[in-house]
Protein backbone atom coordinates (compact mmCIF):
# COMPACT_ATOMS: atom_id res chain seq x y z
CA UNK A 1 0.00 0.00 0.00
CA UNK A 2 1.57 3.36 -0.95
CA UNK A 3 0.70 6.41 1.11
CA UNK A 4 1.46 9.75 0.71
CA UNK A 5 1.76 12.62 3.29
CA UNK A 6 1.10 16.26 3.21
CA UNK A 7 1.60 18.97 6.39
CA UNK A 8 -0.93 21.31 6.79
CA UNK A 9 -0.76 24.79 8.64
CA UNK A 10 -4.42 26.39 9.24
CA UNK A 11 -5.45 28.32 12.22
CA UNK A 12 -8.76 26.85 11.06
CA UNK A 13 -10.77 24.17 12.95
CA UNK A 14 -10.58 20.75 12.14
CA UNK A 15 -14.29 20.34 10.55
CA UNK A 16 -14.21 23.70 9.19
CA UNK A 17 -10.62 22.26 7.14
CA UNK A 18 -12.65 19.37 5.82
CA UNK A 19 -15.50 21.10 4.84
CA UNK A 20 -13.68 23.93 2.84
CA UNK A 21 -11.45 20.79 1.57
CA UNK A 22 -14.40 19.22 0.31
CA UNK A 23 -15.81 22.55 -1.57
CA UNK A 24 -12.30 22.97 -3.39
CA UNK A 25 -11.65 19.28 -4.55
CA UNK A 26 -15.82 17.60 -4.19
CA UNK A 27 -14.60 15.34 -1.52
CA UNK A 28 -16.56 13.97 1.40
CA UNK A 29 -14.31 14.01 4.22
CA UNK A 30 -16.46 13.38 7.20
CA UNK A 31 -15.74 12.64 11.05
CA UNK A 32 -14.16 8.73 11.49
CA UNK A 33 -12.87 7.32 14.70
CA UNK A 34 -10.25 9.04 16.75
CA UNK A 35 -6.39 7.56 16.36
CA UNK A 36 -5.40 6.78 19.73
CA UNK A 37 -1.78 6.49 20.09
CA UNK A 38 0.24 5.91 23.60
CA UNK A 39 2.23 8.90 24.58
CA UNK A 40 6.02 7.39 25.35
CA UNK A 41 6.94 10.10 28.21
CA UNK A 42 3.79 10.41 30.05
CA UNK A 43 2.50 6.69 29.48
CA UNK A 44 -0.87 7.60 28.64
CA UNK A 45 -3.03 7.17 25.74
CA UNK A 46 -3.60 10.31 24.19
CA UNK A 47 -6.52 11.10 21.40
CA UNK A 48 -6.33 12.55 17.62
CA UNK A 49 -9.28 13.84 15.83
CA UNK A 50 -9.56 12.26 11.98
CA UNK A 51 -11.96 13.28 8.62
CA UNK A 52 -11.76 10.24 6.20
CA UNK A 53 -13.04 10.12 2.96
CA UNK A 54 -12.59 6.91 0.91
CA UNK A 55 -12.31 7.23 -2.65
CA UNK A 56 -13.56 3.25 -4.16
CA UNK A 57 -13.06 3.79 -7.46
CA UNK A 58 -9.94 5.26 -7.15
CA UNK A 59 -8.81 2.65 -4.76
CA UNK A 60 -7.63 5.55 -2.61
CA UNK A 61 -8.46 6.68 1.33
CA UNK A 62 -8.21 10.41 2.18
CA UNK A 63 -7.21 11.32 5.35
CA UNK A 64 -7.10 14.86 7.47
CA UNK A 65 -5.93 13.59 11.02
CA UNK A 66 -5.47 16.44 13.73
CA UNK A 67 -1.41 16.78 14.74
CA UNK A 68 -2.32 18.82 17.87
CA UNK A 69 -3.86 17.15 20.77
CA UNK A 70 -5.07 17.82 24.32
CA UNK A 71 -1.66 16.14 25.62
CA UNK A 72 0.80 16.85 22.91
CA UNK A 73 1.42 16.45 18.82
CA UNK A 74 0.95 13.29 17.10
CA UNK A 75 4.50 14.48 15.04
CA UNK A 76 6.58 15.29 18.55
CA UNK A 77 9.57 16.38 16.17
CA UNK A 78 6.86 18.67 13.89
CA UNK A 79 4.44 20.47 16.80
CA UNK A 80 4.59 23.14 13.97
CA UNK A 81 1.74 21.46 11.96
CA UNK A 82 -1.86 21.77 12.40
CA UNK A 83 -2.98 18.87 10.15
CA UNK A 84 -1.97 15.92 8.48
CA UNK A 85 -3.66 14.75 4.91
CA UNK A 86 -2.81 11.06 4.93
CA UNK A 87 -3.43 9.66 1.22
CA UNK A 88 -3.33 5.49 1.27
CA UNK A 89 -4.41 2.74 -1.25
CA UNK A 90 -3.42 1.08 -4.32
CA UNK A 91 -4.99 3.60 -6.77
CA UNK A 92 -3.67 7.02 -8.25
CA UNK A 93 -4.25 10.08 -8.07
CA UNK A 94 -3.08 13.15 -9.38
CA UNK A 95 -1.40 14.69 -6.59
CA UNK A 96 0.10 17.95 -8.03
CA UNK A 97 -3.28 18.80 -9.01
CA UNK A 98 -4.50 17.80 -5.46
CA UNK A 99 -1.65 19.95 -4.02
CA UNK A 100 -2.24 23.30 -6.42
CA UNK A 101 -6.47 22.83 -5.43
CA UNK A 102 -5.92 22.81 -1.69
CA UNK A 103 -2.74 25.55 -1.95
CA UNK A 104 -5.64 27.62 -3.05
CA UNK A 105 -7.89 27.45 -0.21
CA UNK A 106 -6.45 31.28 1.61
CA UNK A 107 -7.34 29.86 5.16
CA UNK A 108 -4.27 27.49 4.49
CA UNK A 109 -1.10 29.41 5.27
CA UNK A 110 1.22 26.19 4.28
CA UNK A 111 0.95 22.47 2.79
CA UNK A 112 4.03 20.86 1.90
CA UNK A 113 4.37 17.17 1.01
CA UNK A 114 6.88 14.69 3.31
CA UNK A 115 8.21 11.23 2.08
CA UNK A 116 8.99 8.54 4.39
CA UNK A 117 12.78 9.84 4.41
CA UNK A 118 11.68 12.94 5.76
CA UNK A 119 10.22 12.46 8.43
CA UNK A 120 12.32 9.35 9.97
CA UNK A 121 11.56 9.90 13.74
CA UNK A 122 7.73 9.80 12.72
CA UNK A 123 7.69 6.40 11.65
CA UNK A 124 3.88 5.96 12.58
CA UNK A 125 2.58 8.28 10.59
CA UNK A 126 3.51 6.19 7.71
CA UNK A 127 2.36 2.85 9.62
CA UNK A 128 -0.01 0.84 7.07
CA UNK A 129 -2.29 0.45 10.75
CA UNK A 130 -2.74 4.16 11.55
CA UNK A 131 -6.10 4.66 10.84
CA UNK A 132 -6.66 0.76 11.67
CA UNK A 133 -9.98 0.97 13.62
CA UNK A 134 -11.09 -2.50 13.48
CA UNK A 135 -9.42 -3.58 17.34
CA UNK A 136 -11.69 -1.69 19.05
Amino acid sequence: MEISLFAIVSSEPLYRLSWLINQQLGWNLTEAPQIELLHQERKEIQPFFVFSYVDEAAGLRYSLIQNKGSKGALAATMRQIDFWLRIEGEGETDLQTMFSNIKGIKQIQLIQQFGQGDLKKEKSLFAPNLLDTSND
